[in-house]
């Protein structure tokens, strides 16, 4: 007389109640094209002050999340005692003499080169001009 059971494994329980579990010896799922999402449209960035002395002129830009965890931060740029704050990944229109003085922002970069160490100058933000 055979005394042996065949033991089902949770995975053949769970199939049997028609759930599905995954394992290492599954064919991979394709994945299901998703239509692209609509630009977003571009806010308007004012800062916490009058900009009364500015040109008027607006420019959107698209400011770029970068780094670590100060790159993920909205850009802060003060001008003349007003501060613009800009989100990342969202089009802004901004003041085009805001622009300027995120142009001029820069960092210093040192990397060490063998004995050497070398210093650049890089742009504080990554950014495109959307049009």
């Amino acid at each position: 007389m055979d005394n042996t059971q065949e033991i089902a494994s949770p995975k053949t329980k769970a199939r049997a109640q028609g759930v599905h579990i995954a394992d290492i010896d599954d064919a991979p799922m394709q994945a299901v094209p998703t239509a692209a999402a609509p630009p977003a449209e571009a806010i308007t960035v004012t800062g916490n002050g009058a900009d009364d002395t500015l040109s008027g002129e607006r420019i959107t830009v698209l400011f770029h999340s970068q780094e670590g965890d100060l790159g993920k931060l909205p850009v802060d740029v003060g001008l003349n005692g007003v501060v613009y704050r800009m989100p990342r990944n969202v089009p802004c229109r901004i003041p085009v003499e805001v622009l300027g003085v995120i142009n001029d922002a820069v960092q210093e970069v040192y990397e060490a080169n063998g004995a050497n160490v070398i210093k650049s100058i890089r742009p504080r933000f990554s950014y495109q001009i959307v049009r």
